[in-house]
């Protein structure tokens, strides 16, 4: 099936689906047309690729079971390329097992067939139409011991060093914990921050973000152990000695796909 355009006037952001149920295609392609979104569709994992590559593409709604390559292979070729790419995993498959293995690869969300129209939209207004992060204070960044957090660029230092392919919900983890460092935020409490009010995510999303995060900041310093775990409850970033509220100096790095 070649790629079908759902034009609607001028609209701000763009969403590719991913599906091989033509139904759900023509469906939620009218819904997010109506609600104002920008829909590309494709039934067939290859084009998807070409397609969104070419492509201003703000989100991914990707299945998982495509023909000729699976939606956890697409994930992967797509963020090679695109790492700071939105995808939201929308399945049929009800095992525990895909929905942390979506999240374990940096997917932003997983969202199971069938599912009311109104709810996925909140999901997807949630990644795409919110700020990723405002500084409570107007300062564009703020330092927590040895980590900086960049919220104009969305990025993290640690120790001077760039944090790799943090995804949008991982930067809003850490800046969420370490701005407050010494106090335990509950899953719950996380959760709100990242996703919105009455988002509902199994608590185990949280913790596997938190595993993802500590990977990725062990690419730098293998002692990391910033992010402490309270039994029950939640989580806390350990609070230095110093820290500070400053405005972050300009940086131009880059990291390889």
């Amino acid at each position: 099936m070649s790629l079908m355009e759902h034009s609607g006037g001028m609209m701000d952001y763009r969403i590719a689906i991913v599906d091989d149920d033509k139904n759900l295609l023509e469906s939620l392609g009218y819904m997010l047309n109506s609600e104002g979104f920008a829909v590309d569709s494709y039934s067939n994992g290859e084009q998807a690729l070409q397609g969104i590559r070419r492509s201003s593409i703000d989100l991914v709604i990707l299945d998982l079971c495509m023909p000729n390559i699976s939606g956890f292979k697409l994930f992967q070729k797509l963020k090679e390329t695109i790492p700071s790419l939105s995808v939201i995993f929308l399945t049929a498959r009800q095992e525990d097992f895909f929905e942390s293995s979506g999240l374990e690869l940096g997917a932003d969300d997983f969202v199971r067939k069938p599912c009311k129209n109104e709810v996925l939209l909140a999901r997807i207004n949630a990644r795409i139409k919110k700020p990723t992060l405002e500084a409570s204070n107007g300062s564009p960044g703020f330092t927590e011991g040895q980590l900086e957090v960049d919220i104009d660029r969305r990025q993290c230092f640690w120790r001077g060093i760039i944090v790799p392919r943090l995804t949008k919900s991982e930067f809003k983890i850490v800046s969420f914990l370490a701005r407050r460092a010494g106090i335990v935020r509950t899953r719950d409490q996380i959760i709100s921050h990242v996703y919105g009010e009455g988002y509902a995510i199994q608590d185990q999303a949280i913790d596997t973000h938190k595993k993802r995060i500590v990977k990725k900041f062990k690419l730098i310093d293998e002692e990391f152990d910033q992010i402490q775990a309270e039994y029950g409850d939640g989580y806390r970033w350990r609070e230095s000695i110093r820290s500070t509220n400053i405005k972050v100096r300009e940086r131009e790095m880059s990291i390889s796909a």
